[in-house]
């Protein structure tokens, strides 16, 4: 990340948001069985959000989880999601 100006002081950013659609992240995902969902380039811009993708075995319903690690999400962490 690029760093940021403080005063006379430099910040250097060490985190990043760990999105589905970063290329080892999603690499982990669809290794896991997962599927993500990438929006068009020009929505993704926009602020649109990639999406792990997955259904829920009791009510059959699909879900999205706008990011690739979810502390205790222990049903997605099936599909590649880190819980």
């Amino acid at each position: 990340a690029p760093p940021a100006a403080v005063g006379k002081t430099t910040v250097v950013y060490a985190t990043r948001e760990d999105k589905p659609h970063l290329p080892d992240e999603r690499k982990r995902v669809e290794a896991a069985g997962g599927y993500v969902k990438i929006p068009p380039p020009d929505r993704l811009e926009a602020g649109a959000t990639s999406r792990v993708m997955y259904v829920d075995g009791k009510t059959g319903m699909q879900y999205g989880l706008a990011m690739s690690r979810s502390i205790g999400d222990w049903e997605a962490g099936k599909l590649g999601v880190i819980p």
